[in-house]
């Protein structure tokens, strides 16, 4: 029973979201109070857009929410002044990076009550400094990575937080390094990890307890079907079928492109160089073909300057968010744009 609500509930959601959000128009959203710039990271099927904003420059870094044009700035752990959120689930909790009283940036859950938003510390790994959650599922789990040494990506390890749980160290391909990037309803975490004598970098799939070493490159999100988008070791957008295969995504003509985020309809949010390789462009790629985010912006934000630089998340409606530039300034705003609807896979 339960489970019908939810699902009849995330229909009615996703009518709401049509009509907010028209197939095919880009939506600037709006930045809080004093914020010069901000980014969409992730989203829930509920369209909630978990980012960051901030002034720019060496200002502070804040958590924020965004939904139905409002956006909302969490609190962090302490009042040190840095704090990302990455990704929300749909029960509305939000997962990310705060820095600690002592200091140290650590894997951070926001979840809401009746007063607001609390931050809620998840800890690191055994003697481990610093931690970052990177994704939620709809069952609370949690994936990242923590790491001992803030500058040196090389001494991370890909941790799993069950929900009430302690850090789980998720293991490497033999190598000093690891991380946790996307998971799936199922628990299926995807990510990568240095090979054992850290000379390569290889996408990895986590299940029950195993590892499957993908080949060369980074895996950074999984659908409920197991398909998974991510980039080869030459920066190329790939997605990878269940059994492992491996399939190169098309381009816009330039050399560079990354699968951020994958739907349940096979439908892929990243970004890829333009022919000139002089700048990035938001992309979606439907039946492996890219087709330009920008292609949606309305003749106004064009003569503005703005362009889509970035999708970094996806949701079941097709919604899409990420980060959109405005030339000649350093105006970032997050965005959304939701895309023609797919057929499920």
């Amino acid at each position: 029973m339960a489970h019908g609500l939810l699902v009849a509930g995330l229909c009615l959601g996703m009518q709401a979201l049509a009509a907010e959000f028209p197939a095919g128009q880009v939506t600037l959203l709006p930045l809080p109070a004093g914020a010069l710039q901000g980014s969409g990271v992730g989203l829930n099927d509920w369209g909630l857009v978990a980012g960051t904003s901030g002034a720019g420059g060496a200002s502070p870094v804040h958590a924020t929410l965004w939904q139905h044009g409002v956006s909302i700035v969490l609190p962090g752990l302490s009042n040190q002044g840095y704090a990302t959120a990455n990704g929300a689930n749909e029960r509305g909790w939000v997962v990310g990076v705060s820095v600690a009283a002592n200091g140290d940036p650590h894997a951070t859950l926001w979840r809401r009550s009746s007063i607001g938003y609390h931050a809620q510390d998840l800890g690191t790994q055994g003697t481990g400094r610093y931690s970052t959650a990177v994704a939620v599922n709809a069952n609370g789990l949690v994936a990242g990575y923590s790491t001992f040494v803030v500058t040196n990506t090389l001494d991370a390890r890909a941790t799993l937080w069950p929900a009430g749980g302690q850090a789980v160290d998720l293991g490497t391909l033999g190598g000093s390094f690891s991380s946790a990037y996307g998971l799936n309803r199922a628990g299926q975490v995807v990510g990568a990890s240095a090979t054992a004598d850290n000379s390569a970098i290889h996408a990895v799939l986590w299940q029950d307890g195993s590892m499957r070493d993908l080949g060369p490159g980074y895996a950074n999100q999984i659908n409920d079907s197991g398909h998974i988008a991510g980039m080869d070791d030459a920066s190329r957008a790939v997605r990878w079928l269940p059994d492992g295969t491996r399939v190169w995504l098309g381009t816009l003509g330039g050399s560079f492109s990354s699968g951020a985020a994958i739907n349940n309809a096979g439908q892929i949010a990243g970004w890829a160089s333009i022919p000139s390789d002089t700048l990035f462009h938001a992309v979606y790629w439907q039946d492996d073909v890219a087709v330009d985010l920008n292609d949606f912006l309305d003749d106004e934000a064009r003569a503005e300057g703005w362009y889509l630089s970035y999708a970094n998340g996806i949701n079941a409606a097709g919604l899409v968010t990420g980060a959109a530039f405005r030339a000649g300034t350093p105006e970032i705003r997050p965005f959304v744009v939701r895309l023609p609807r797919a057929a499920r896979q």
